[in-house]
C-alpha cells in the first residue's frame, strides 16, 4: 500500500493472474485516497461487471467529470477518438483516479496493449504511451 501511496507517476497498471488480490488493492489505495483526499474526482468502474463497450464506458466517465454538461447517452454515438477527446479536455487539468478493474476483456495479454478500438485511448493519452 505504502508503495501506491509513494508512486509519483501518471499512470499505473495492476497486473497479473486471478486471485492474486489486484482488486482488493485497488480497493484499498481508493477508499485511502478518497479519505486523504488526494484526488478531485474517484471513478471505479467494474469491466467484468458491464459487458458494454469500453467507448460507453468512457462516455459515461465523461458525463460524470462534466457534471451533466455532456450526456454519456449522446457521446455513445460519438467516435471512441471525439470520447477520447473529450475526457482529455476534461481531466487535463483535473486530477483523477481512474479504476478500470477487471479490464483484461479489453487488453491483448499477448503484446500488453489495449485491443480494437481501444487502441486509440492508449496510442493518444500521451501518459500512457
Amino acid at each position: 500500500m505504502q508503495a501506491l501511496r509513494d508512486f509519483n507517476g501518471k499512470v499505473l497498471f495492476l497486473t497479473g493472474i486471478g486471485g492474486q488480490g489486484k482488486s482488493t488493492l485497488a480497493a484499498r489505495y481508493f477508499t485511502d485516497a478518497q479519505t486523504r483526499q488526494v484526488f478531485s474526482f474517484y471513478i471505479w468502474r467494474d469491466c467484468k461487471e458491464e459487458g458494454e463497450r469500453f467507448e460507453n464506458q468512457l462516455a459515461s466517465v465523461v458525463e460524470k467529470l462534466s457534471a451533466g454538461q455532456v450526456r454519456g447517452e449522446d457521446l455513445s454515438k460519438r467516435s471512441i477518438q471525439s470520447i477520447v477527446d473529450l475526457l482529455l479536455q476534461f481531466t487535463k487539468d483535473t486530477a483523477v483516479l481512474f479504476v478500470f478493474d477487471n479490464a483484461d476483456h479489453y487488453v491483448d495479454l499477448e503484446t500488453i496493449q489495449m485491443g480494437g478500438k481501444r487502441r486509440h485511448f492508449h496510442k493518444r493519452t500521451p501518459c500512457l504511451g
